[in-house]
């Protein structure tokens, strides 16, 4: 034992009496003894035993007390996982043997690992054959430093270009290296590659970084390459003002775009209208995002009717003299614009009558008083205003 006691245990047949000598000069008649040394060393010890008809036999075997164990503690951390191992020589993995860590958490017989959750000094006591005759205790202060700058944080930021190709941007902290995994079995080591794929697709790229201290950290994130964009131009002339009215879908109102209207006006980033002076056909051209990546062109053949109305379903005299013929002058041909209402002067330009409703009637009355025969004129509105003359007969 380890305090230089010895537990003798007689195994010997056929006798009657025993005698124990154990190398010292001290001896013994009790059968299983148990004798202490006082200091290390090296003993013959001689055990003679003697039958019951006096026949003597002797066997000696060395018994060595050794020094007492001194036990040696080393620990060391995994500074990427902050995992502190320990060992101890000689060995304890046969004795039974309780830990306490010093920040709270105590163990029986652990694995010889212990994860901190802060940094610090902490006091690791350490008690070795806690249940037996020689317990022992080891001690130390185990410094636990913040592992988080050894370890890397993996980002990164895609811009999705038409032409399957995708720039992608390392957004990650405190790393040395970088790999991309891009989900077609590729990869790169680039910090910031430009990388196209051959197919539309949900890609699913992985970036493992890996900082000085060989810690390793992995983010993944799926990338989908679209179907290229098809664009659709729709065009609506406006019969009141001539206004031809573009509509682009997928809408291109962010982007950059040069208009060719056919009639030779040019013009970049326009309000998506055009008014045309004359009827005609006009081969209309977009080119949306000109001298960029994905730089597309639209074409157009739009056909410009003549939206002049046609003055001969305009009344050019009326009669307002409550006859019931003919009282009011009104439009009522229904290819005329709803929007646009219209305007009369009397000969010397003074405003009489004034509507936004191109179908309203007037009696031929101002402020509710008859007006005198004669010639008015009648101002269409619109961007291209008519003058029509009316003539008023009592």
């Amino acid at each position: 034992n380890c305090d230089y006691s010895v537990q003798f245990t007689n195994a010997s047949t056929n006798y009657q009496t025993s005698n124990w000598h154990f190398g010292n000069g001290d001896s013994s008649s009790i059968i299983n003894p148990n004798y202490t040394y006082s200091i290390i060393g090296n003993y013959l010890v001689s055990l003679i035993t003697t039958s019951n008809v006096g026949c003597v036999d002797t066997i000696s075997q060395l018994v060595n007390i050794p020094v007492p164990n001194t036990y040696q503690l080393v620990s060391t951390i995994d500074s990427c996982s902050g995992e502190y191992s320990f060992q101890i020589s000689p060995s304890i993995s046969s004795l039974n043997s309780v830990w306490d860590f010093g920040d709270g958490a105590v163990s029986q017989n652990p694995n010889f690992t212990h994860v901190y959750q802060q940094p610090g000094n902490y006091n690791l006591t350490i008690i070795v054959d806690s249940a037996g005759v020689c317990p022992d205790t080891i001690q130390s202060i185990i410094n636990v430093f913040d592992v988080a700058q050894f370890y890397p944080v993996s980002q990164f930021t895609t811009n999705i270009n038409c032409d399957y190709s995708v720039q992608f941007t390392n957004a990650s902290t405190n790393y040395q290296t970088s790999n991309w995994h891009f989900g077609n079995g590729d990869s790169s080591s680039i910090i910031n590659p430009n990388y196209t794929y051959s197919t539309i697709g949900n890609y699913l790229v992985s970036l493992i970084t890996t900082s000085n201290a060989g810690c390793i950290d992995t983010i993944s994130q799926l990338v989908n390459i679209p179907v290229p964009i098809t664009y659709q131009l729709v065009s609506t002339l406006d019969s009141c003002s001539g206004e031809c009215l573009f509509q682009i879908s997928p809408s291109i109102s962010s982007m950059n775009s040069v208009w060719d209207f056919g009639d030779g006006i040019v013009l970049q980033n326009p309000n998506f209208s055009h008014t045309y002076q004359q009827a005609g056909n006009y081969n209309v051209t977009i080119v949306i995002n000109p001298g960029g990546v994905c730089s597309d062109t639209i074409q157009s053949l739009l056909n410009v009717v003549d939206i002049t109305p046609d003055l001969k379903n305009v009344p050019n005299c009326f009669t307002p003299n409550n006859d019931g013929i003919n009282d009011e002058f009104k439009i009522a041909d229904k290819n005329f614009c709803k929007y646009l209402g219209y305007t009369i002067f009397n000969r010397w330009g003074q405003e009489i009558f004034y509507t936004t409703n191109i179908h309203e009637a007037w009696d031929g009355k101002q402020n509710g008083f008859d007006l005198p025969e004669g010639v008015y004129v009648v101002v269409l509105q619109g961007k291209k205003p008519i003058n029509v003359f009316l003539t008023l007969i009592r």
